[in-house]
């Protein structure tokens, strides 16, 4: 006999998400608990929004290191959330269009890793590219490291037309920061069209890869390239 199957509902999705996040948040963060902060950890406001990624010291002091130098010392406060907000672009877009300055981190369901961007400019949707060389990817937990951005070179006085030609498609690689549109955000870019961390426009899918932009390894682990999402959550700096 023939078994009817049930379509998956939002909040059944919902719930695997959140019970497998819990799963993956223990192991990394037992597997760092040996790891000691060598900079002072960045603080962050406890509003009514309970904030998780940033708990811990060790993330918080990396991100205090990677920031540049004005915004050291600045505190951080939460203003999306899929755990309070939901999973869509749209109101990713409506609680960060008018913040400059932000950390998006996320959590990766298939290895527990959390990463993130640092954002110059306040995501919105726009048919450029936006954001500066202050822009940059990392990786939070485990084995915390961060890509700044590459920065771009000249073709030299005696270079061909095609050296130039090479050049200045180059450079649109490498001044590739953020992206936002309707059906996804990224940061950074490669030659295939890959990006250094891309959102699908639910929050639930991501994908990392090597970009010209950064010069970065995939953030999410070795060979994973794409990835299931958990929680996501962006803070910007006070």
């Amino acid at each position: 006999r023939q078994l009817n199957k049930r379509i998956p509902q939002r909040k059944d999705i919902d719930r695997m998400i959140h019970s497998n996040q819990k799963h993956v948040r223990k192991d990394v963060e037992d597997s760092n608990a040996a790891i000691v902060p060598t900079f002072p950890p960045i603080e962050y406001i406890n509003g009514d929004i309970p904030s998780e990624l940033v708990k811990p010291t060790l993330i918080r002091s990396k991100l205090a290191e990677w920031l540049p130098l004005a915004l050291k010392s600045s505190v951080l406060e939460l203003i999306f959330s899929t755990g309070e907000h939901g999973r869509s672009l749209e109101q990713f877009y409506s609680h960060c269009e008018k913040s400059k300055q932000t950390i998006l981190l996320l959590e990766v369901l298939q290895t527990g890793a959390t990463i993130g961007m640092y954002a110059s400019d306040p995501w919105h949707v726009d048919g450029q590219v936006y954001g500066d060389g202050t822009c940059f990817l990392f990786r939070a937990m485990p084995d915390p490291v961060c890509f700044k951005w590459k920065g771009g070179g000249g073709s030299g006085p005696s270079a061909t037309n095609a050296d130039v030609e090479l050049a200045i498609e180059e450079l649109a690689l490498v001044e590739n920061f953020m992206t936002g549109k309707s059906s996804y955000i990224s940061m950074g870019i490669n030659r295939e069209g890959g990006s250094g961390l891309r959102l699908n426009e639910d929050l639930t899918k991501g994908m990392s890869s090597y970009t010209v932009s950064f010069d970065n390894d995939p953030l999410a682990g070795e060979n994973v390239t794409e990835f299931d999402v958990g929680l996501v959550e962006v803070y910007r700096l006070l």
